[in-house]
Formats: C-alpha cells, structure tokens, sequence
C-alpha cells in the first residue's frame, strides 16, 4: 500500500505543478525523497490560541497526524484558506473517529498578520509559532507552498505529502489513506470535452481599493454533462462565483471571478478548475495593477 500511495502521490504532484517540466521533475524527486521520511517536531515550538495567548498543549498520540508548515512570505490569507481547513477537520473526525490529529506550524514574520487571520475566520484549533524557523531547517522542508503539508503516521513518518486545501486529489488521497481505504469520492462522471475563448484575463491598471471583476466563459463542447467539483484560488483575495448545475452539451457556465487587493501590488492569480472535462485541472489566470 505504501509504494502504491508513492506512486498516486507522484501522479499528484504532476498535477499541482503548473510550472515548467524541470520543476515538476524537481518536485517528484523532492516526494520520492521524503515519503517514508521521520518528521521532526523540535521542542522548541509555542501554542498559542486565535486571542495570541501562549497556552499549554500536549501532542497528543494518534494513529495519523497532519502538519502544515506556512511562513509568512506573500500573502497569508492565499496560504491559509482557513475556513477550508476548519471543514476538512470536521470530514477527517467524521471518518477517522478522531484518530487523526492536526498541527499547524508557522514562521511569522508579522505575528499580527497571523492571529488577524486566525481571528477573522474563528479558527480556534490551537497553532505553533516556530520563532527560529527550527521545524523548516532541521526538516529541510520543499520551498513550494504546496509540498508543506504532511500526512505522518503514528511513528511521525511521512506518508503523504500535499496540500488538500489547495487540491481536492491531494484531499481525496489524504481521507482514503486515513479512512483504511474506506473513503470513495463520489463516482466520476463520464468525461466531456470543454472549450475556454480565454485563459487569462489582464485587468489593467486601477486603485488598488477597487474591487474588480471579469467573467470566464466555459463551454461544454462535448457530448456528456460538465459538472464543476471545485474551483480554488491562489489567493484569498480572490473569489469566484458560478452555477453548482451541470451544463449541457452545447452549453455555457459563467465563472464570475472577483479580485479585491489588499494593498498596492503587481498581481498575477490562478483560479484551478476541477471538472470532468480530460484537460481538467483547468488553470485559469487574472493579472494587473493595483496602484
């Protein structure tokens, strides 16, 4: 089971990478390297809860262990997705009948910009501030956001590695392994073919304190249904709305994609499109200037 769980995890990195091939090999090569791997957890880390107070938490001993490692480099609301954490919890214990435990280490650089994220989604599960950066260093932990989230078992050994937040294969891997393989998402639709007039949009110029908004249009160029299972983005600062209904053959959805900065900055985002379209993930891009 454990080399099969290698095997599906290169396959998934291949598709969080929407980098250049050297990249992807270089990813595949970081995973072949630390699955089977003990995960150090120094002694030097600090709880705290979402209010900044320093309290007492034993590790306790589970059967599986979840950690993600963030640091404070760019944006920390696209990093953290913390009400999509908080869900992903809630569907680990109704599986695993909480034999499955969750540690969340940060290397703050603005402590504020951390407890303002846990604050602002009311996420009360305690977190770790790791001041010197000691869990990333003694670890060697990946430099890509999405290869710094680990399932270990209970030995602290590394058995999977992604971010389930960010990609629902990764998420699909993760509860299947914790559930003893019990775990089937739903049955795939047959697969249909889409057509994009455009995957990236440039936003131009604007006041970085107006919000703005352009619309993708996905066509169902097939002959089967296209359902949408999700659509995540690079950035909290970035949201989409669009139809949960499947779409007939011939027909369109809507993605409304809406970008509100947070301060002044040159943007470039990606909105990741899971379907049952064979392209599927479908990568999505806005860019411009908030001034």
């Amino acid at each position: 089971m454990k080399y099969y769980n290698i095997l599906l995890l290169i396959s998934l990195v291949l598709g969080v990478c929407s980098c250049k091939n050297q990249n992807v090999e270089r990813n595949l090569f970081i995973v072949k390297d630390l699955v089977g791997q003990n995960l150090i957890l120094p002694d030097s880390l600090v709880f705290f809860n979402m209010d900044g107070q320093n309290i007492d938490v034993t590790i306790p001993k589970t059967k599986y262990r979840i950690v993600m490692y963030v640091d404070s480099i760019g944006c920390i609301s696209c990093k953290l997705k913390l009400a999509k954490w908080k869900q992903f919890i809630v569907d680990v214990d109704s599986l695993s009948e909480k034999n499955t435990s969750f540690l969340f280490i940060f290397y703050p650089k603005m402590k504020k910009d951390i407890f303002y994220a846990l604050k602002n989604d009311n996420f009360t599960y305690p977190i770790c501030l790791d001041l010197e950066n000691t869990f990333y260093d003694t670890n060697k932990i990946p430099g890509d956001m999405m290869l710094q989230t680990f399932l270990l078992d209970e030995d602290n050994k590394i058995v999977a590695i992604g971010n389930p937040i960010h990609n629902s294969k990764i998420k699909d891997l993760f509860l299947n392994i914790i559930s003893g393989g019990q775990f089937h998402p739903d049955e795939k639709c047959p697969q249909t073919e889409v057509k994009i007039d455009a995957l990236s949009m440039d936003l131009g110029m604007f006041d970085w304190k107006k919000e703005q908004k352009c619309i993708f249009t996905i066509q169902n160029t097939g002959k089967n249904l296209l359902v949408i299972d999700d659509i995540n983005t690079s950035c909290g600062c970035t949201t989409v709305e669009y139809s949960k209904e499947p779409v007939q053959s011939g027909k369109s959805i809507d993605i409304a994609v809406t970008y509100k900065a947070e301060h002044p900055e040159h943007f470039n985002k990606t909105i990741t499109v899971y379907c049952n379209s064979e392209s599927s993930p479908l990568q999505l891009k806005i860019k411009g200037d908030a001034k």
